[in-house]
């Protein structure tokens, strides 16, 4: 077991951190350039959507969702510069997880998810990046919620 700190955060209030927890991001996720340090938090232990809480700057937070709830197909393809700053080999590929930042309107049923940029986590050793994908197909801006047939959103 690592060292654990407490931080204070404003979506979950006090917790606790240990060292094995914390994703270090290689590359900054962009516009937040001292903030290299996260942890994964969920409400519960199955939920789509999670929070990247900030273990530098406790304020900042995003809501992050695995890709593949929203698209089954999604199959991003990574630069070669992704793949050194994530210290990965060809194989360790397929181990990869992915995260899209979402971005939370006040009308929720157009909040969206950046499918270009996706959070890269190699899971083996916790670090990260936020990937430019070489896939050409994927917007900036996806609908985090597709309307069914009665009109009610849903992830």
């Amino acid at each position: 077991m690592g060292v654990a700190m407490k931080i204070t955060t404003k979506e979950f209030g006090d917790i606790e951190v240990r060292d094995e927890d914390i994703i270090k991001f290689n590359r900054s996720i962009y516009g937040f350039e001292n903030n290299n340090n996260y942890v994964i938090l969920k409400d519960l232990p199955d939920d789509d959507i999670m929070y990247l809480q900030s273990v530098d700057d406790t304020s900042l937070h995003f809501v992050i969702v695995d890709p593949y709830v929203i698209l089954p197909n999604y199959d991003p393809k990574l630069s070669k510069d992704d793949m050194s700053a994530l210290n990965i080999t060809k194989d360790e590929v397929l181990n990869l997880k992915y995260m899209l930042i979402a971005v939370i309107t006040e009308k929720i049923e157009n909040s969206v998810v950046n499918l270009k940029n996706p959070l890269v986590i190699n899971p083996n050793n916790k670090q990260a990046i936020q990937a430019i994908l070489e896939n050409q197909d994927y917007p900036l801006r996806y609908p985090l919620f597709i309307n069914d047939m009665d009109g009610d959103a849903s992830c």
